[in-house]
């Protein structure tokens, strides 16, 4: 009959999810924009809004209902440990980092107990990757290596990702980080002691001291015209 029942941009109502679906209010028959407002803490609010028309079907259906179903990506950090100086990305597996909660910004902002904490040991797989999901928002998370691998230069940096109040951390949901551990470098020399110049042919071998006191071989050979790099 040409009645406006709601002009456009004119809020319709408002649901809150639960453990199963839910149903709005008794809505005109139209079409309706939906956004999300308010996420699940550990989630990232969706940036896009969604369509759904409400049309009609034929006299004998009384109420007409669509079904609108959205999904929240988690707010996760990607850690990926690659070695320092590789032409091809070499990843590093089994680098130790701890990760925690900076607490007084999560207390303060009420969205932990002040008496929880959270830090966690998380190691690269095999790709040199950590995911560490679920994160809060307007929270701080402070990552640190504790444990580098064996010829590797330990990085202890403590660096900071900040979860704002959309679950986004510098507008992703997901965030990736790349860090790279340089590793030990050796170069070994035969050199005259008056004009410093490498001396060829002199027989020279490298011993790893064990645990154990014994030593162990790691490679001998001919000093030439150039050092030897390890």
């Amino acid at each position: 009959d040409g009645t406006v029942r709601l002009k456009k941009g004119e809020l319709a109502g408002t649901l809150t999810t639960g453990s199963e679906r839910v149903l709005s209010d008794e809505l005109f028959l139209g079409k309706y924009t939906v956004r999300e407002t308010k996420q699940v803490p550990g989630f990232a609010l969706p940036e896009e809004t969604f369509q759904v028309e409400l049309a009609y079907k034929d006299q004998t259906t009384p109420v007409v209902e669509e079904q609108l179903t959205v999904y929240n990506e988690p707010t996760s950090l990607v850690l990926l440990k690659y070695e320092k100086g590789a032409e091809e990305k070499t990843a590093l597996a089994g680098v130790r980092f701890k990760v925690w909660l900076k607490q007084d910004e999560a207390v303060e902002e009420g969205l932990v107990d002040p008496g929880y904490t959270l830090e966690e040991i998380y190691v690269t797989d095999e790709e040199g990757r950590v995911e560490i999901p679920y994160l809060l928002p307007e929270s701080t998370y402070c990552i640190q290596e504790v444990e580098a691998l064996p010829g590797y230069i330990p990085d202890g940096t403590v660096r900071e990702v900040y979860v704002d109040a959309q679950g986004r951390i510098e507008g992703e949901a997901v965030c990736v980080m790349k860090l790279e551990n340089d590793y030990t470098k050796l170069r070994i020399s035969k050199v005259d002691g008056g004009n410093r110049q490498c001396l060829p042919g002199a027989e020279l071998k490298l011993e790893r001291i064990l645990e154990s006191g014994e030593k162990e071989l790691v490679e001998s050979w001919i000093s030439g015209e150039e050092e030897k790099k390890f």
